[in-house]
């Protein structure tokens, strides 16, 4: 067959119908784009070259020449990025604001709007400008913004973050928590806004000395912790001076203080053993030993409670407790035996610090010390039948010192000169625990302390009640 012929066969053949979709597939995927802004899907931060852009965007607006349609759609990324910011640029921000009117870009609005809030500080160069073109052009960012605004004036650097706190807190939820209630897309992105927002509301708790002791510290350990994790590395010593200031010098209950302790240790880090991460919170860090000082002597009395006889152990408990509620100790330590730690950490909890015996050490089973320091003078008390040692530095005595991750056993025992008599022990420091019921070795050690360091302590003090 001739190609004419073909040709002309083909021309009387039905032609295939080409069905077209309604709308092109381009189209399509620009109006779903379209939907999911509408719906605030907030654009992330772009892996751009941004040092290159600012230098695009600043000579572009230098000449007064039009911006590309992908630089004024990155423009809000360099307000605040790079080496060299927009806002750093003398004259720059104001002309960008000026573009970004005229484009009337919602995209655009809503992206400044996020950068704002990811990047927001109140004293960032350009922080009240962008904030103030925001407000003139809230009606332009569509809701949920509005109303978010509204509720929660966003867009006042002095006041949204502090509405955003005290909403937070009255409601026992999280600012992010609250600006997702408020429909705002990503919450967890607005890192700058929420961040400030965290820190005015810990200075609103730190302020507040009434209410449930509980109550707060469930609030702040909220806002402290996201998912296990630090929410905020910056705002440790505020989540702490939140949790300890409102006590002042009062002493809380126990169970209280143990829980306000494991908290403020989990992020500080016990300042006997890490006192850099407590600089800057000086007066937080004398409450927290002082309070540690005590928990430490409970944890030495009820740990060896469990594993000493209480008529050898009870007159102990009462001569040592004497002292410290007499104001007369400065500083406590304990050391224990595998066994007596692993008894400490499932009464008191796992951020709790104590030393252990080292693998050498050669001790009984649940054998412990408890080390004080007294002034110029280091005590060592061991539990079980082990005497008590006291050195005395200003005699030129160097006993252990406090907050060793371990320590060997010759080290905890003060060496003596001589027999073993109550009386030459005695003066060197050596006191066995002779007679307890009878007082006998209290009322000498409290003699050493009033001849060493002028402490007063009667029998009446120690005496254990029936």
């Amino acid at each position: 067959m001739r190609l004419k012929d073909i040709c002309e066969s083909f021309a009387r053949a039905n032609a295939p119908t080409l069905r077209l979709p309604a709308i092109a597939a381009t189209e399509g995927l620009a109006q779903r784009l379209a939907l999911l802004t509408e719906q605030g899907q907030t654009e992330k931060r772009p892996t751009e070259n941004f040092d290159l852009i600012v230098r695009r965007i600043d000579a572009a607006l230098a000449k007064g020449e039009p911006l590309s349609r992908k630089d004024l759609r990155l423009a809000p990324w360099c307000i605040w990025n790079s080496e060299r910011p927009l806002a750093e640029i003398p004259g720059r921000l104001d002309v960008l604001l000026d573009r970004i009117a005229a484009a009337g870009r919602r995209k655009i609005y809503r992206t400044l709007a996020a950068v704002y809030l990811q990047l927001f500080h109140p004293t960032r160069v350009g922080c009240s400008a962008v904030a103030g073109f925001l407000v003139r052009h809230v009606e332009e960012l569509g809701p949920p913004w509005i109303e978010a605004h509204r509720t929660l004036q966003l867009f006042s650097p002095a006041a949204g973050p502090r509405a955003l706190a005290e909403r937070a807190l009255s409601a026992g939820r999280t600012p992010e928590e609250i600006l997702s209630l408020s429909k705002i897309p990503n919450p967890s992105s607005h890192v700058g806004f929420c961040q400030y927002a965290y820190q005015l509301g810990y200075a609103k708790l730190e302020a507040s000395a009434n209410g449930d002791p509980m109550r707060r510290l469930a609030t702040i350990k909220a806002w402290a912790f996201n998912g296990g994790k630090v929410r905020f590395d910056s705002l440790r010593v505020a989540a702490v001076n939140a949790a300890i200031i409102p006590f002042g010098s009062a002493l809380p209950e126990k169970p209280t203080r143990d829980a306000f302790l494991g908290f403020a240790l989990s992020l500080l880090a016990d300042p006997r053993i890490n006192r850099s991460r407590w600089t800057n919170c000086v007066n937080t860090e004398q409450t927290v030993r002082r309070w540690l000082t005590e928990q430490s002597l409970r944890q030495f009395f009820d740990v060896v409670d469990r594993v000493a006889a209480e008529e050898h152990w009870k007159f102990r408990r009462a001569f040592w407790s004497a002292l410290y509620e007499k104001g007369y100790i400065d500083e406590a330590w304990v050391v224990f035996e595998i066994n007596g730690s692993d008894e400490a950490r499932r009464m008191f909890g796992n951020d709790i610090s104590f030393a252990r015996f080292g693998p050498n050490a050669a001790v009984q089973k649940g054998h412990s010390v408890l080390l004080l320091r007294i002034g110029t003078l280091i005590v060592a008390e061991w539990s079980h039948s082990s005497p008590c040692s006291i050195w005395d530095e200003s005699h030129g005595e160097r006993g252990p010192g406090l907050y060793k991750h371990s320590y060997n056993r010759d080290e905890l025992r003060k060496p003596f000169k001589g027999d073993t008599s109550v009386d030459n022990l005695a003066k060197q420091g050596v006191f066995w625990h002779r007679s307890p019921g009878t007082y006998a070795w209290q009322n000498q050690i409290a003699s050493f302390l009033r001849t060493r360091r002028n402490i007063f302590l009667t029998s009446a003090d120690f005496r254990v009640r029936q």
